[in-house]
Formats: structure tokens, C-alpha cells, sequence
């Protein structure tokens, strides 16, 4: 069971259910990427970036949702130890799906949050790879598959 400690949907504008979708949006978009480097060393580095992220983002962004989203303490992905690769790929989907929901969401309720949480999923995605020059096929995919959902 994924559990995500705050899900009161602070944010009026949003109901629990919502905040939910929100928060898995959030999370969805680093941890597919971080995945996608198959490295339990990687997955370490990987994690430590995005939470640097999500501490910035929780003090220092302009977007009061995008502040609230981040200020949580601790959560519970989903993903279990030997998962098969369709149980991988059932998670992934279901992560690019609550992207592609909470976009649109926050655009209909919080448009003027609309850029800065969709910036804020971004930098999240791209967190896992650091300043690194080069990155996996995979890493490439995982990136490009949360671009896309975000777009749409």
C-alpha cells in the first residue's frame, strides 16, 4: 500500500483525493527516472537529488501548491522488492497517468500554479541524472515518457 504522510489536501482549491493525485504525480515523476538506472548505488544518489529538490522547492518556490506538495516527512512508493518487469511497468503507468491527470487538474483549479508545478515535476525527473554528461538508454526513456505526460 503507498501511503504519503499529509494528504489532507491542504491547498483549498483541492480535495483529498486530489492532494492524492497530486502527490503521486510528485512522486511518480523521480522515482521512474530514478529507476530506470537499475544501480542500488545510483538509486541512492538519485534519491538524495530529489530531495534537495523537494527541500528547495519546499522553502524557496513561488508557488504556494508547489510549497505545499513538498512539505511532507515520508512516503511509501508502491514498488516491492521482486516485482516483475509488467508489475514495473503496471506502477510506471499508473505514475504517467496521475502526471498527465494532476496537469490537468492544476490547470483548471490553480491555473496560476499551472507553470511552476508543471516546472516542478520537471526538475524532479531530471533530478535522478545530476550534472551527469552521459545517461542510460533507459534513464533517456524514463525521461522522455514523463515529458510526454506532461505535455499532454
Amino acid at each position: 500500500m503507498e501511503q504519503i504522510n499529509g494528504d489532507e489536501g491542504r491547498t483549498a482549491n483541492f480535495t483529498p483525493d486530489e492532494w492524492w493525485v497530486l502527490r503521486r504525480a510528485m512522486f511518480g515523476s523521480a522515482v521512474s527516472v530514478a529507476l530506470a538506472r537499475r544501480a542500488n548505488d545510483g538509486m541512492m544518489r538519485a534519491m538524495f537529488a530529489v530531495t534537495q529538490k523537494l527541500l528547495a522547492a519546499r522553502s524557496g518556490s513561488t508557488s504556494q501548491l508547489v510549497r505545499e506538495l513538498a512539505d511532507f516527512s515520508r512516503f511509501e512508493t508502491g514498488l516491492m522488492t521482486g516485482m516483475s518487469r509488467s508489475e514495473q511497468e503496471a506502477w510506471l503507468a499508473s505514475r504517467l497517468t496521475a502526471i498527465r491527470l494532476a496537469v490537468a487538474m492544476v490547470a483548471a483549479k490553480a491555473p496560476a500554479d499551472a507553470g511552476a508545478f508543471r516546472e516542478f515535476l520537471r526538475d524532479l525527473a531530471y533530478a535522478p541524472l545530476g550534472t551527469r554528461r552521459w545517461v542510460s538508454s533507459g534513464e533517456a526513456r524514463a525521461v522522455a515518457r514523463v515529458e510526454a505526460a506532461l505535455a499532454a
